[in-house]
């Protein structure tokens, strides 16, 4: 997914995030900080982002028990494009910055929130049970394009949280918050 500030640009993709100067075509210099991000990186054509829409999508849900739990804080990339635009055109290295959404929310209450903003009513989920949890994680281990395995469900056994003034500090405001997300990939 693609964001731009002024003349910056950031891509969000499952090969990471990506952010350039639009007008000369040089890749900008992540260095400059260290970001940590406490959510997914939310926009169009991002890889976690396509698969939040597509649960979000589904009638029903059976849903391991830490999606259900465990919280994060999505980043709208337009978000993080503006963010990153501030800290390549700041003259000094800043060191490392925590980002993350407006909002800690659990998962599952992401997938949620899409929903009601695609006008659905919502979905039924339930719990799937902890050993089929690990077994699907497990296989997912040998899926290469899974997202699901057993680095992120360890990853999803503790909340993964900021305080988001590190992101509303870069921007001058607050994100854009998890109930407006889908209006970022309808008008750009």
């Amino acid at each position: 997914s693609a964001a731009a500030h002024s003349h910056f640009a950031c891509t969000s993709a499952q090969s990471g995030v990506a952010c350039w100067d639009t007008w000369t075509g040089s890749r900008l210099d992540m260095a400059r900080a260290f970001l940590g991000f406490s959510g997914p990186v939310f926009g169009a054509g991002g890889a976690s982002s396509e698969m939040f829409l597509s649960m979000a999508r589904l009638p029903a849900l059976l849903l391991p028990r830490p999606v259900l739990q465990a919280r994060v804080q999505p980043v709208a990339v337009r978000d993080l494009a503006e963010a990153v635009a501030g800290l390549v055109t700041r003259p000094e290295p800043v060191g490392m910055i925590e980002i993350g959404g407006p909002l800690p929310l659990p998962l599952a209450a992401l997938i949620a929130s899409l929903r009601a903003q695609m006008g659905r009513a919502p979905a039924r989920v339930g719990t799937l049970p902890g050993w089929l949890t690990r077994a699907s994680a497990r296989a997912g281990d040998w899926v290469s394009a899974s997202p699901w395995c057993s680095e992120t469900l360890a990853m999803l056994a503790s909340d993964n949280v900021t305080d988001p003034a590190g992101l509303q500090a870069l921007l001058g405001r607050p994100g854009i918050a998890p109930a407006q997300l889908l209006a970022t990939l309808r008008h750009g």
